[in-house]
């Protein structure tokens, strides 16, 4: 007798989903330790992103995976950083290091902004002993 064929689940948009394997969990750790993204696991696990976004939502051993994995692969960038700073990389991109470190794990650049208090506006022509007086906190 035939074995009845396990209904595969669906996303929210229709999508099928790839099967989850408890092992992925370990798998997923170890891939974002390396410094690769979570989307990557994608192809070490033969699905498509949408799935691990899935299994995420409905695995909360999965999510802890992803969650830990992701601070590891931080980990992992920052320690890269570290080194690179000092010399210890020959040939290390800072420009590329910066970018990633940007757009995976959303660095930014530091602006401070001071407002001026009620009543205060800058005058049409600011001057530079203006700005250093207002930043020191003087009155113009």
């Amino acid at each position: 007798m035939d074995k009845p064929k396990k209904k595969r689940q669906r996303d929210k948009s229709g999508r099928l989903l790839g099967e989850y394997k408890p092992e992925y969990d370990a798998l997923l750790v170890e891939h974002l330790t390396l410094g690769l993204s979570f989307e990557s696991f994608a192809a070490k696990a033969d699905v498509n992103r949408a799935t691990l976004y899935a299994w995420a939502d409905r695995h909360p051993s999965f999510m802890d995976a992803k969650e830990r994995g992701i601070m590891k692969s931080l980990l992992h960038w920052e320690s890269m950083g570290m080194e690179g700073a000092v010399g210890k990389i020959p040939g290390f991109s800072v420009p590329t290091w910066i970018f990633t470190m940007k757009n995976r794990f959303g660095y930014r650049d530091r602006q401070e902004v001071k407002s001026l208090g009620e009543g205060e506006e800058f005058s049409e022509v600011i001057t530079h002993d203006k700005i250093m007086a207002y930043i020191e906190g003087k009155k113009f």
